[in-house]
């Protein structure tokens, strides 16, 4: 055929194509307007992980004809909802305008959204869906931040496809001041009107949003603060002004007179005094735990839809009394480190219908051979009762007993089960009878001990190290490794013997939702507790350290720390973004910017000593980043003595939070990591260690030739 008529007939199809109409019964995609509109109520206080700022998701849904058959809109979003409702208009039937209540389903894990199921009925020209709740945000030193999740939207069937037409509004007082969107890439405008502020962006993102704010006025007074701490320097040299100087009488005295003499107490305290406590503590935990627990309550994971997580709940209940359910919204990834020290005693399956059976099979069902009793109720067909059939059907588990099949949860509250239940509960050792009250309030002084333990760990270890860092150069790190990996080890079992004893964990690194029930920690609402172990650590630092090296500071470098720690938090050039950064990824916060940046930096480091030192065995080599981190920290201690004034304070500021930073991970509980991890951490050790003595050697050389330095 002729090219020409070929062009011709082309041009005749484009031509012609605006004219087509839909054939009847053609699919046409509905038109979907999501708006998430948050209001920021700022609560700026000095400390405070639970501020909550409203939400408010609307979605409105147009179809170009009336819907026909079963049609379902599913809102996926991460706020906590507080109610969910909706109306749909329809063309024909009574009434015209039907109320719509939707089916909501929990997140199985804090990293998955609410999902809301709205039936739509026949006919339906117009849906209008409403969903209200809250983000949790944080506030810090005056700073305030919050997460603002997508919205997401899906019509079934999945054939209709829509069109997304979506926007986020954020709204506050005239008087707070955004200082940070991220990410950077993130587009939206910003107006005012009527003493409001609004931040506005059109089309769908599809991560989360973090904003950083403050009160307006916060720039002016940083600024002043900054200029009082510049006169300030300025003046201090003055002798007269010195003298001016408060010289802790009257009332000042008072205050620092306990003080100064508890310093001078501790200047006496060395290695082996620390030690005892430790110790003490140590025989305090195991001795309390092992004649309180176990737990009395019976340990129950389920694994169902909540109507029947409920139903199993009652009928156990009523057949064994103390009963404490978990489910995988608590937990899935620490429940082998829970099975291993037997906290829980009975697994069901059931009719799970949440959106993670993959990482349910993964991280629970793989490992129920931990678990003496399994029981798969209802109907056996389900995927997670045919996975779990596949892996252990006529398999004894742990108690001997292969999976028990039971047809409804009231069958739980039968005789035989009980007994079954009753031949797996251990003992308490010496036999006492400790009721639930006694047993919580022992658990509580062994949590609270815990804690001291890491206290006078860490307390011990930098006081011995700074000790034997007098020896000869080699054998002062060898010794100071080892001496890092003992605290480590030592602090780690009595955390697993007490939480074994218990049967119930002291903490699980990996929960930071701020679960009552999981860990003994939790009867505090601390989660897992890092933040606060983190903090003990520091403290025994201070106790530890501080005395024995008060002398031996250099204090025109620890003043210059304090100088520009100062005006990192005050830093009116950035409102101080950049340590609200720190402190917001320190405390469970998401990780954004500068804080971000270093924070994977240093991961990266020790994950790439870990690869290279053994890596390239197994894939599976278990190494933790964050237990390297320890030794990164502890091991440069060894060398303080041979180390110039200014560079032995560097090491002291900045090893002394590494080594506090990575004991927290003491609460991991993972054994199987704890060898291969000592064995990097020690050579990531080593390394720094040998960059501190480079930096000291420097430092000596300029005090030689340049002695007006010192």
């Amino acid at each position: 055929m002729n090219s020409r008529y070929v062009s011709v007939a082309a041009l005749l199809v484009i031509a012609l194509l605006p004219m087509v109409q839909p054939a009847a019964g053609a699919v046409v995609a509905p038109t979907v307007q999501v708006q998430e509109r948050v209001v920021l109520s700022p609560r700026y206080s000095i400390f405070d992980l639970a501020v909550r700022e409203a939400v408010t998701i609307s979605v409105n849904v147009t179809f170009p004809s009336p819907s026909a058959g079963s049609v379902q809109i599913v809102v996926s979003t991460f706020a906590s909802p507080v109610t969910a409702v909706g109306s749909a208009t329809v063309s024909s039937g009574t009434p015209p305008v039907q109320t719509l209540s939707p089916t909501p389903f929990a997140p199985a894990r804090a990293v998955e959204p609410w999902r809301f199921v709205y039936n739509i009925p026949p006919n339906t020209m117009n849906a209008t869906l409403l969903i209200k709740g809250s983000y949790t945000g944080s506030s810090i030193f005056w700073k305030d931040q919050t997460q603002v999740a997508p919205v997401s939207v899906t019509v079934v069937p999945g054939s209709l496809g829509i069109i997304l037409q979506s926007s986020i509004v954020v709204s506050y007082p005239g008087s707070t001041d955004i200082k940070r969107v991220f990410p950077p890439g993130f587009d939206y405008t910003t107006a005012s009107s009527a003493g409001t502020g609004t931040l506005i962006s059109k089309g769908y993102y599809p991560g989360f949003i973090v904003l950083l704010y403050q009160p307006g006025l916060w720039d002016v007074a940083a600024w002043c603060l900054l200029g009082l701490g510049i006169v300030f320097l300025l003046l201090l040299p003055s002798r007269r002004f010195r003298e001016r100087l408060p010289k802790g009488r009257g009332s000042l005295a008072k205050v620092l007179g306990p003080l100064k003499r508890s310093w001078t107490a501790l200047k006496r305290v060395d290695s082996h005094k620390f030690l005892t406590v430790y110790v003490i503590i140590s025989v305090l935990m195991l001795s309390l735990s092992f004649m309180a627990g176990p737990d009395p309550r019976v340990k129950v994971f389920v694994i169902a839809s909540d109507a029947t997580t409920a139903q199993v709940q009652t009928a156990l209940q009523q057949s064994l009394g103390n009963v404490q359910i978990f489910t995988p919204s608590d937990t899935q990834s620490e429940f082998n480190t829970m099975a291993t020290l037997g906290t829980v005693q009975i697994v069901v399956v059931s009719d799970y219908n949440k959106l993670d059976v993959p990482s349910v099979e993964k991280y629970i069902l793989n490992n129920l051979d931990l678990v003496p009793l399994v029981v798969i109720v209802g109907d056996t067909n389900t995927v997670l009762a045919n996975y779990t059939d596949r892996l252990y059907n006529d398999t004894s588990l742990n108690s001997g007993i292969p999976p028990i099949h039971v047809n409804s949860p009231g069958d739980l509250g039968s005789p035989q089960f009980k007994a079954d239940v009753l031949r797996q509960i251990r003992p308490n050792s010496i036999g006492l009878a400790v009721g639930l009250t006694s047993f919580l309030g022992i658990a509580a002084v062994v949590g609270i001990l815990s804690f001291l333990l890491v206290t006078f760990g860490i307390a011990f270890l930098v006081s011995r190290l700074i000790e034997i860092g007098e020896r000869p150069l080699v054998s002062s790190l060898i010794e100071g490794m080892f001496y890092a990996g003992g605290v480590f080890f030592f602090t780690q079992a009595v955390y697993m013997a007490s939480s074994a004893m218990l049967g119930w964990p002291l903490g699980l690194h990996a929960v930071t939702t701020g679960s009552t029930q999981l860990t003994v920690i939790g009867l505090f609402h601390l989660g897992a507790g890092n933040q606060p172990r983190t903090l003990a650590a520091l403290v025994g630092l201070a106790i530890g350290a501080l005395p024995v090296m008060s002398s031996k500071i250099d204090r025109y470098v620890a003043f210059a720390v304090g100088a520009l720690a100062f005006f990192i938090i005050v830093d009116p050039l950035t409102g101080g973004t950049v340590f609200f950064e720190f402190v917001v990824l320190l405390t469970g916060g998401p990780q954004v910017g500068f804080a971000s940046s270093s924070y994977l930096g240093i991961k990266t480091f020790l994950n790439q000593i870990g690869t290279d030192v053994a890596g390239w065995i197994s894939g599976n080599f278990g190494i933790s980043s964050g237990e390297m981190f320890y030794y990164f920290g502890a091991v440069p201690f060894a060398l303080i003595p041979k180390l110039q004034k200014s560079t032995r304070t560097i090491v002291l500021l900045v090893c002394g939070f590494a080594a506090s930073d990575g004991i927290v991970r003491v609460a991991e509980m993972t054994a199987y990591k704890t060898g291969p991890s000592m064995v990097a951490g020690a050579i990531s050790g080593l390394v720094i260690a040998i960059a501190f003595l480079g930096l000291s050697r420097v430092e000596g050389l300029v005090r030689r030739y340049f002695p007006s330095t010192t």
